[in-house]
Parts: C-alpha cells; structure tokens; sequence
C-alpha cells in the first residue's frame, strides 16, 4: 500500500491510499504515518481518497482503526471518501461505517473534515 500525499486545501491535508491493505507487507507504523502528516501530525483534519485501495483485510482494517482513534485522542479529523462499492461494502458489513466518517467524494469530505462534532458515517 501506499500513501500519497495531494496537498492542501483549505487548512485539510488530502491523502490517498493506493493498492492493497493487507497484513503482508504491513501497513506503515504510526512513525511512517506521522512523516507523511508532517509537523502537526494527529491534531490536523485529514481527508483520504480510497478510490484506488483495491482490497483490505482484517490487518488493514485494524490499521485503520488505529489511525482513526489517535486522530480522535489529539483532536484532529479523519475522513474518508470516494471508496470502492468492496471497501465500502467490507466497512458497512463490519458496522464499521458507525465508526469512521466516510464521504461519497472529495468536496463533502473536505466540508466534514471542517466539522467538528459531526456523527461519522
């Protein structure tokens, strides 16, 4: 898997996670992950593009989680949006959706990430 950085818009940082979320290799540590966020880290909204994340498995998905509960302890904003129909079929079988904010596109992810206090799903 990687992650892509596409820049700023408005005070969100825009990501993008591209091929497959799986135990082998692992996901990036939270180190990796914090290099790609830069100095405001966690404590920042964030929006990431799942159009191109081809496949997730429960290794992914406990990664996921992961990123979201420290966006969540610092205070930051984590958003997801533009997911594959199996990506988001996955998150809402797993009652998932309930959990993480998720987007149908780039313009209401930025205007969720904006939000605070706003229900995911």
């Amino acid at each position: 898997m990687e992650i892509n950085v596409l820049g700023q818009r408005d005070g969100v940082l825009c990501l993008e996670l591209v091929g497959r979320l799986v135990r082998e290799p692992f996901p990036p540590t939270p180190e990796e992950v914090l290099k790609v966020l830069g100095a405001a880290g966690y404590a920042q909204p964030v929006v990431v593009d799942m159009s191109r994340m081809l496949f997730v498995d429960s290794s992914g998905i406990s990664w996921l989680i992961v990123c979201h509960k420290r966006f969540a302890q610092t205070g930051g904003k984590l958003v997801f949006h533009s997911l594959t129909p199996a990506v988001r079929t996955l998150l809402e079988t797993m009652g998932l959706h309930h959990v993480f904010q998720l987007a149908p596109n780039l313009d209401e992810a930025l205007a969720a990430a904006r939000l605070s206090g706003v229900a995911p799903g």
